[in-house]
């Protein structure tokens, strides 16, 4: 390894800080956490899908970390993806360079402790191995990695590291983080912050009054900006959290991007690096099938049939692009673990734009075809991923003739939760049916306008929930 390449993109060695083109105008809300955990001894695993800014937040920590007093020379920076970067001996390599050039000691013998960044880790053959070996050795180095991989990452390197690893799923861009990127009032970001406390502490513990009470007095506060958010929430809707894509002027470079920069990538590098991938003509399809009837319950057996192949590869290609964390199954809620594997799954792609982009729909045509309750589905599901962390686990429910399409299983309780993403929500059988079936905490209908409590559901606008 040339130390020439190092210093190229570790340069806060020399300047003592990262170089501002690094650094993004919005932080995300996530960072905070993560510094957090750099006191302790555990490896951070940063996951999330290609393009959500995993590399920005680990310059960020970077930044932070000498803004905490940490000598820059012992932070280190690698990006495995890198064509300059060889990988042979890879890590007997690095450490050599680290010991001749920035510690001028033997790593062991180290007083102070070292943070070795590796983005893409999984470009590293048996990186868990190594990570394990010095990890167990107590070697004074904090390591961080990311991976747009992070399902198989984990599963490859859960037996060598657990209880050896803190994981944190990086999303897109939040509502809130959206609304900091296009420079919004500061008064507005206050109220979001606010809405975040509140749904927070709702999903930990489901008590309707006190998010009831806390939602009226933002509403209040908010009534003089409604008009504005709404705007800015329909540009959300259209366009998605996807940072670097935000920032396109082009018409090409928009209408290429996902499929560029993040389709092609995860179908023909990503998965067949991870997983043995026979038709990747077949992988692609079932990607583009799985984003476009996103919010659909699906029939393996029918999708089949429909592009000619076998149940089980069409089975095993799903479970592929769950790993690129572009779209998830959901299992249906059931009393048993038996009856939630037995029943359909339903389809979610995580983000909005890449819904209405990758088939290129302009907005006109969004109108048109009458679909933005189903795009505020989709937000409303990635919002609701954010919060499962701390919460719980997502299914849909589907019984009869009663729907309901979220249910949140939680530690205290079930939470129903439907998008009627209309005027006027009508027709809330599937919460009825399911709320008499189940004992459940407050039901929730995510609205377009309407804001009250009804047949004990709380009715909440979207600008209410999102955050």
């Amino acid at each position: 390894m040339d130390i020439g390449i190092l210093r190229d993109i570790n340069d806060w060695w020399v300047t003592g800080r990262v170089r501002d083109t690094f650094l993004e105008p919005v932080p995300r809300k996530i960072t905070p956490e993560i510094l957090q955990a750099m006191d302790e001894r555990q490896i951070i695993l940063l996951e999330g899908p290609r393009r959500v800014g995993k590399t920005s937040i680990i310059f960020h920590l970077i930044q932070g970390l000498i803004e905490k007093g940490i000598n820059p020379r012992h932070i280190i920076y690698i990006s495995l993806d890198d064509p300059l970067i060889r990988k042979e001996k890879f890590f007997e390599s690095l450490l050599s360079i680290i010991e001749t050039y920035l510690t001028g000691m033997r790593i062991q013998s180290a007083k102070e402790k070292l943070y070795l960044f590796l983005d893409e880790v999984t470009h590293l053959k048996e990186w868990e191995l190594y990570l394990k070996r010095y990890y167990d050795q107590k070697y004074p180095i904090k390591f961080v990695v990311s991976s747009s991989a992070a399902s198989f990452l984990v599963k490859k390197g859960r037996e060598s590291l657990v209880g050896r690893l803190f994981r944190f799923n990086i999303t897109p861009f939040s509502f809130s983080e959206f609304l900091q990127f296009r420079q919004i009032k500061q008064e507005i970001l206050r109220l979001q912050e606010d809405i975040i406390t509140l749904w927070k502490v709702f999903f930990e513990r489901p008590d309707r009054e006190p998010l009831l009470r806390g939602l009226v007095q933002i509403s209040k506060r908010m009534a003089l900006h409604n008009r504005e958010v709404d705007i800015h929430l329909y540009q959300f809707l259209l366009n998605g959290g996807f940072p670097e894509f935000l920032q396109l002027k082009g018409e090409r470079s928009i209408r290429q991007y996902f499929t560029e920069n993040i389709l092609e990538r995860v179908i023909y590098h990503d998965i067949p690096e991870a997983f043995r991938v026979a038709d990747r003509g077949l992988l692609e399809n079932l990607l583009l099938y799985s984003i476009f009837h996103s919010g659909s319950i699906i029939n393996i057996n029918e999708i089949a049939a429909s592009y000619n192949a076998t149940r089980q590869t069409v089975s095993d290609y799903l479970h592929y692009l769950q790993t690129s964390m572009l779209v998830r199954l959901l299992e249906k809620y059931a009393r048993t673990e038996a009856s939630r594997l037995r029943a359909f799954r339903k389809l979610y792609t995580i983000d909005t734009g890449l819904y209405i982009h990758l088939q290129r729909l302009t907005p006109a045509q969004v109108e048109e075809k009458g679909i933005l309750g189903q795009i505020a589905e989709i937000a409303v599901f990635s919002q609701l991923n954010m919060y499962k962390g701390i919460s719980g686990k997502l299914f849909y429910f589907r019984e009869r003739e009663a729907e309901v399409d979220f249910i949140l299983e939680t530690t205290k309780g079930l939470i129903p939760i439907e998008v009627k993403y209309r005027e006027t929500p009508k027709d809330i059988k599937g919460i009825r049916y399911f709320m008499g079936k189940f004992k459940a905490k407050t039901p929730l209908i995510i609205t377009k306008d309407t804001f009250r409590v009804e047949e004990r559901a709380l009715y909440v606008p979207l600008r209410l929930f999102l955050s």
